[in-house]
């Protein structure tokens, strides 16, 4: 997780499909995978649609319904800004039953607020964790990135509530 301010005018909003976090020891450029923000401090949360890059079907020929839409009029930023000598990595999501699996790319759209604290999550390699990220807004880098690992086994707690 990667936790940004974002501030923009009301003309020109935050695309958070033009966010990406670069591995630059690996050579891997991170989609964005999602996205929780806020447009103030307390209450006031910052919604961006999510959309599909695959359109699916049914079986008599109709647009599905369930998952992020499909729109083809929404602009997905991510590959306009890739960088020479990095490879893009924007990861499938599977979608339906086992019966009817199907899988496809999301993008974010626009940021709904000019104003926008925003935790952002990419989905990067375990054994890549401890190397060298920057945070890029289009194709300008905006901050150096360092995760904290944690090498001790999680904790597992009893969550068995019946009495």
């Amino acid at each position: 997780m990667v936790k940004i301010k974002i501030k923009s005018d009301r003309f020109n909003k935050t695309k958070l499909s033009a966010i990406s976090l670069v591995d630059s020891v690996h050579k891997i450029r991170y989609s964005l995978m999602d996205y929780i923000g806020s447009a103030c401090a307390v209450g006031c949360a910052a919604e961006s649609p999510v959309y599909r890059k695959t359109q699916f079907y049914d079986k008599k020929g109709k647009p599905i319904k369930y998952g992020p839409p499909f729109d083809s009029s929404q602009k997905d930023y991510f590959y306009d800004y890739s960088i020479e000598g990095i490879n893009d990595f924007n990861m499938k999501l599977k979608f339906g039953s086992k019966k009817h699996l199907k899988s496809s790319q999301i993008y974010f759209g626009e940021a709904s607020s000019k104003k926008v604290n925003g935790n952002f999550y990419f989905t990067i390699f375990n054994e890549f964790l401890e190397s060298n990220y920057e945070l890029y807004y289009k194709d300008e880098k905006i901050a150096d990135i360092e995760f904290e690992v944690v090498k001790e086994p999680l904790k597992t707690y009893n969550t068995d509530w019946s009495y």
